[in-house]
């Protein structure tokens, strides 16, 4: 275990991160007050930077993974039976500019019964039409900041003698036209926004719509190596399927009366909906929303299943990088290494890769990391040979494209960056104030 040396500046700043904030719990029948939660230190967060820069250097596999593991175990304890630590931050619609639009919506609709729901969107990176049509689009996405990550967007910084607002996109645009008037005071490695502190943290989750009665189709990704292969995540398309039972669900909403004639025992091929994380839809509201980011019927009293969980801590200037998906097999194979025996169900059903590198620790043929997740990168052209890293190095004003996928490190004075601001790899920050 990894012990922080400054816990108790820590401790203080996650009493501070305390605030109240407004989420929807389906199992509810209105809005309640969520506070902000932060992850606790016992979960190894944030590890001091020099033990993590040396897991890295020596190319300690296992020790990231265990790293990776612990802290997604803290992401997801529970704050109440159904929410867990990660579900109470900060979502994009509180910090980006069309999220305040969003919320005057909300004011004057029905969308104001359903924040939660509200947040969800189909994932970006599945809008670029270069994208195989072959791939799932029926997946719906949220993104989440924790409390140190929000203030620092929030923030007004002094950079470089200018103020800088990270959620304005005037702002950037001003900070980047200083880097081109002024070459000789900030180099092309220097171009970049005031770096992010050590405990932030941003996830970004994947979701699928599962009927409430029946059996639902899902497509499951099996690799048996670090050598990553292709996944379609359209069932029809996939080598393996697993039908989801929602029978046995113990996540319901208020009144619900869905009963199930399906036999609760084990089958073959078919999976309890409580291996998953999932959610209730419980409203009109919420099923109106969930159909059009998932452009497929979604009804009052069908699910969302949480499928995939990126996640990425600041403990190192380049990020830590860690990516987690939902198996039927989660004890099998090398992505299942590692996990913590705490691990609490639901989450031990999630397999788990990680990058401290865009280049190392190499694939078996001498590659460059692969670092993907599949229901995101894996209908990329090159997607399964993917990395966290190289891509969101990419992050900057003026914005630039995710694909095609570049493999290996930039280093910061490489000649793309020449002309633009680094964004500190986060993709947020490119595509919602540009």
């Amino acid at each position: 275990m990894i012990v922080c040396s400054n816990q108790i500046e820590v401790i203080v700043r996650q009493l501070l991160s305390f605030v109240t904030v407004v989420l929807s719990l389906p199992s509810l029948a209105s809005a309640q007050p969520v506070k902000v939660v932060d992850i606790e230190p016992r979960f190894d967060f944030p590890a001091p930077q020099a033990g993590l820069e040396s897991l890295r250097d020596r190319q300690d596999l296992s020790g990231m993974r265990r790293h990776a593991w612990r802290v997604f175990e803290g992401l997801t304890q529970p704050v109440d039976p159904h929410t867990p630590v990660w579900i109470t931050w900060h979502t994009r619609i509180e910090i980006f500019p069309q999220g305040l639009m969003i919320q005057k919506r909300r004011k004057e609709s029905k969308l104001n019964e359903t924040p939660f729901f509200t947040e969800l969107e189909p994932p970006l990176q599945l809008v670029d039409k270069r994208i195989s049509l072959d791939g799932d689009r029926n997946v719906l996405s949220g993104i989440y900041f924790n409390h140190s990550a929000f203030l620092h967007i929030q923030h007004d910084h002094t950079w470089f003698g200018e103020k800088v607002q990270l959620q304005v996109p005037p702002s950037i645009e001003r900070l980047n036209k200083w880097f081109d008037d002024h070459p000789a005071e900030a180099d092309v490695a220097a171009r970049q926004i005031p770096p992010f502190p050590r405990d932030s943290i941003a996830v970004k989750v994947m979701w699928k719509p599962v009927h409430q009665s029946g059996l639902t189709e899902m497509a499951v990704w099996d690799v048996d190596s670090y050598s990553s292969s292709h996944f379609n995540s359209r069932p029809e398309l996939n080598k393996r399927v697993v039908h989801i039972d929602p029978s046995g669900s113990t996540f319901r909403c208020p009144g619900s009366a869905v009963q199930s004639a399906l036999p609760a025992r084990p089958r073959p091929g078919v999976t309890d909906i409580n291996d998953f994380y999932y959610r209730p839809v419980c409203s009109e509201a919420e099923a109106e929303v969930a159909s059009a980011v998932a452009k497929v019927p979604v009804e009052v009293n069908d699910y969302i299943v949480l499928v995939g969980f990126h996640f990425t801590t600041k403990e190192i200037p380049d990020w830590v990088w860690a990516t987690a998906w939902w198996h039927d097999r989660p004890r099998e194979g090398p992505y299942a290494k590692d996990r913590p025996l705490t691990l609490r169900a639901p989450w031990n059903h999630y397999l788990l890769n990680v990058a401290f590198d865009a280049e190392t620790p190499k694939q078996p043929d001498g590659s460059p990391r692969i670092c993907f997740n599949p229901w995101l990168e894996g209908s990329f052209p090159d997607g399964p040979v993917s990395n966290c890293m190289a891509c969101h190095r990419l992050s900057t004003f003026p914005k630039t494209d995710i694909l095609p996928v570049n493999r290996g490190a930039l280093p910061p004075d490489h000649q793309f960056f020449v002309g633009r601001t680094k964004l500190d790899f986060l993709w947020s920050l490119a595509i919602r104030t540009q």
